[in-house]
């Protein structure tokens, strides 16, 4: 546990201290591992509707902080007993007039939820997040905070998101001097693009090898990770990880495609390599030990 106390000062002038459970050496308990990529067990379609969705939070980087801190790591890092869940349903809004009880409610709505423990006011308190998803833009929006299901205001809620941020610089001895606020994407390799959501989505193979392939993107691109893969064979999870920008293809000629991308698996780069066809887009999936081709997209989801 850090025993440093992070003083954040409101808006309204109220002082508390908060300061992390978490740490490196904390086991983490998630509903989503973010430290294991690879798993042999069958998931439902609910399940991994649930595991993209939750990956669109825990993968994203904040970019009011240096160093491509994603959510996830900062959270890791903070809370102790960190879960992750997602749900569809009626959310509640932050408690900004102080009277207990949320301002508002809001039905049918797609929310990330995180719960873990903190240090408030010299007490361990259960923080529960809500993070609203838009599915379609790919974007989310920290929008209610709890400690110990009593409802916090607004102000709680983004100075609490500062803390992890700014311990999980402080654990990394990431510098924020000169920092303006703006992280500049490295435009330095030669294929870098944001092209990566026209080709979001599920994709199946024509033949009957059992292979389905969900690619996830991200709406903003500020290192070499620009989404999440999930590889299923006959049904099963056969690898599940990070998409990066190729800077090698290999033996693979990437020119062959519109968009090529690597996947660093067991060693090696595995590649996915996206083409379009007669208003149909298709993926090659090649490897060490793969070269799966001719998988449609079956279902797009962002644009």
């Amino acid at each position: 546990m850090l025993k440093k106390i992070i003083s954040v000062i409101l808006a309204s002038a109220l002082c508390f201290g908060l300061c992390a459970c978490g740490g490196s050496d904390t086991k983490e308990e998630t509903s989503v591992s973010q430290s294991e990529t690879s798993s042999s067990q069958s998931e439902t379609s609910a399940d991994q509707e649930d595991t993209k969705n939750i990956f669109l939070v825990t993968k994203a980087v904040n970019n009011d902080y240096p160093g491509n801190i994603t959510y996830g790591d900062a959270f890791k890092t903070f809370f102790s007993g960190a879960k992750w869940r997602y749900f569809k349903g009626t959310q509640e809004g932050p408690d900004d007039n102080e009277d207990g009880e949320p301002d508002y409610t809001i039905d049918d709505i797609d929310v990330v939820e995180f719960s873990g423990k903190c240090m408030y006011q010299d007490v361990e308190v259960t923080a529960l997040i809500q993070f609203t998803l838009d599915k379609e833009a790919g974007t989310f929006e920290a929008s209610y905070l709890s400690f110990n299901d009593v409802p916090q205001s607004t102000a709680m809620l983004s100075g609490l998101i500062d803390n992890a941020f700014e311990s999980y610089m402080e654990e990394n001895n990431i510098q924020s001097d000169d920092y303006d606020g703006d992280i500049t994407p490295d435009t330095s390799v030669d294929d870098y693009d944001y092209e990566a959501l026209n080709y979001a989505g599920e994709y199946e193979s024509e033949f009957e090898d059992g292979y389905k392939i969900i690619f996830n993107a991200y709406s903003s691109v500020d290192s070499d990770v620009i989404g999440t893969v999930e590889i299923y064979n006959n049904d099963s999870l056969e690898y599940q990880g990070d998409v990066c920008i190729c800077n090698d293809s290999g033996d693979w000629d990437a020119s062959d495609y519109d968009a090529f991308y690597s996947i660093p698996m067991d060693g090696y780069d595995y590649y996915l390599g996206f083409s379009e066809s007669n208003g149909e887009v298709m993926l090659d999936y090649n490897g060490n030990s793969h070269n799966i081709t001719s998988l449609i997209m079956t279902r797009h989801y962002q644009s």
